[in-house]
């Protein structure tokens, strides 16, 4: 295993005297060390420390026979390979598979380092990337791009997965990611639960039977993701039969599937969810085809996830609505329509289909918030009513 690196600025540095003088030299492990002109960090020490590393990552790997002749060993790209047949990985739907690997790929191993070198992260030694430098990989996504930031810095947490506990090629605590603070995205509009104007300004503009109201109907009384929305299907569809507490019998419809979120850890959240009126009258028009999708197109064709985000977008435009309502936000509102109902925490976390508490509090939260403030509205209303009286009340003056 490596040592702690004496310059984590510029790893593989250290520095010697010759003739009272300071001088610094650069070397990687299975190359030729070569001595770097100028003072410490100048641009032409720079220059020359990146040139260096562009040129000797370059060679071919000695006694590595199963990696391809452009990849030297214990390098990111070597470590991309490795976490590609780990048990994790294989674990990961198509899709997530594809969106991580992008993600590595477009957004560290085709990265230069630092200009004006042209060595990119992909051919740099794991052992390189101090958290300085992770730092400001990050930062520069997150400037213009939050959202891809934070999936970015969780795939590249992956990476070092491979490369700590499983190649050992670092030790734990060179591992850079652990000193990265995760990802926060700031609060913003968008998401925004659906308040009552514009649940009624989009069912005005959208009729029940339109793939518009569908979706609508969906998002909201079921309270689920895009994909949940997307990838329900009649199949999901159960009549259920019981008996009350106090003896009435009953028989109702509910959707009965597992969340796509955490499929690849745990299988999924297994969700059962009462049709309520609202849902059965939106419902009612569609045809209802043994293992079709509840949720078509126009031209009787499934939607595909990401297609829904931009055709809500479309929906609600028509609508005359701002942006900020989404698909996504109606499920906020199901979460604080089900607190304001007085319902208990793990009731409101069962229906939301939450693995932890920490979600669902925020719904709570949110909502006992409101209330307080219209607790104390209400009782500054009272006291300032009470004072206005007092000040008209006749006073009789008794001499």
């Amino acid at each position: 295993m490596a040592r702690p690196h004496k310059f984590p600025e510029f790893p593989g540095v250290t520095d010697y005297e010759r003739k009272g003088e300071t001088k610094y030299r650069v070397r990687v492990k299975g190359a030729p060390e070569r001595t770097l002109p100028d003072e410490f960090g100048s641009p032409a020490f720079v220059r020359a420390y990146y040139e260096y590393l562009a040129e000797v990552t370059k060679a071919k790997p000695v006694g590595v026979a199963e990696l391809p002749s452009t990849v030297r060993a214990k390098t990111f790209r070597h470590a991309f390979m490795r976490l590609k047949t780990t048990k994790e990985w294989q674990r990961l739907d198509v899709p997530s598979q594809n969106y991580n690997a992008g993600l590595i790929e477009r957004e560290l191993l085709t990265v230069k380092v630092q200009e004006p070198s042209l060595l990119t992260w992909g051919d740099t030694p794991v052992e390189f990337m101090s958290v300085d430098h992770l730092s400001r990989l990050i930062d520069a996504i997150y400037a213009s791009r939050p959202s891809t930031a934070k999936h970015t810095l969780n795939a590249i947490k992956k990476l070092y997965a491979v490369i700590v506990k499983t190649e050992k090629w670092i030790r734990p605590e060179q591992n850079p990611t652990i000193f990265v603070d995760p990802v926060r995205l700031k609060p913003s509009d968008a998401n925004r639960p659906w308040d009552l104007r514009a649940r009624q300004k989009f069912e005005a503009r959208h009729p029940i039977g339109t793939a518009a109201r569908t979706c609508y109907a969906l998002g909201l009384w079921l309270g689920n993701r895009r994909g949940d929305v997307q990838n329900l299907s009649w199949d999901h569809l159960v009549e259920v039969t019981g008996m009350t507490a106090n003896g009435t019998r009953f028989e109702i419809e509910a959707f009965e599937f597992r969340q796509l979120k955490g499929k690849n850890k745990h299988g999924g959240r297994e969700m059962f969810i009462p049709i309520i009126d609202s849902l059965k009258d939106a419902l009612a028009p569609l045809e209802r085809k043994e293992g079709g999708k509840v949720l078509l197109t126009s031209f009787g064709e499934p939607f595909s996830a990401k297609a829904l985000t931009t055709r809500m977008a479309e929906w609600t435009k028509q609508a005359d609505l701002p942006q900020g309502y989404t698909l996504h936000g109606l499920r906020h509102t199901f979460g604080s329509m089900l607190a304001e109902s007085n319902l208990q925490t793990r009731a409101v976390m069962e229906a939301m289909g939450h693995t932890d508490l920490k979600s669902t509090e925020h719904y709570m939260r949110r909502i006992n918030q409101r209330r307080m403030m219209i607790d104390a509205a209400r009782s500054l209303n009272d006291h300032s009513e009470t004072a206005i009286a007092v000040n008209k009340a006749v006073l009789r003056v008794v001499k």
